[in-house]
């Protein structure tokens, strides 16, 4: 339903969050929010990664999985991952988590 996630976003924007799609030519299939706090203990900052939809409808067939955590490496590699979808950084080589296309399979 992409009229309604654009709603959303739209809203979430207004709040005073930080949206970041993608590059064009990259597909993100993730919902991965990153929570950086500003505060003097960088161990306040959290993330959350899911495999979810949040769809009502598709939430009756299968069920997703959802992570959320303040591990350091995860957090770490998150802020390389949106720098990277932002055109800041040119970044592939992830050791904790796994982004496809650069790191699912060995070549």
């Amino acid at each position: 339903d992409e009229k309604n996630n654009i709603e959303t976003s739209e809203k979430m924007q207004q709040a005073g969050i930080r949206i970041v799609y993608s590059q064009p030519g990259l597909k993100v299939h993730a919902k991965i929010a990153l929570v950086i706090r500003n505060l003097p203990d960088s161990a306040a900052d959290t993330a959350y990664l899911s495999t979810g939809h949040f769809n009502a409808k598709t939430a009756r067939s299968y069920s997703d999985m959802g992570l959320f955590t303040g591990r350091s490496g995860i957090i770490n590699e998150l802020k390389l991952f949106f720098s990277l979808l932002e055109g800041e950084n040119k970044t592939t080589d992830f050791k904790t988590l796994l982004v496809s296309p650069f790191n699912m399979v060995e070549e």
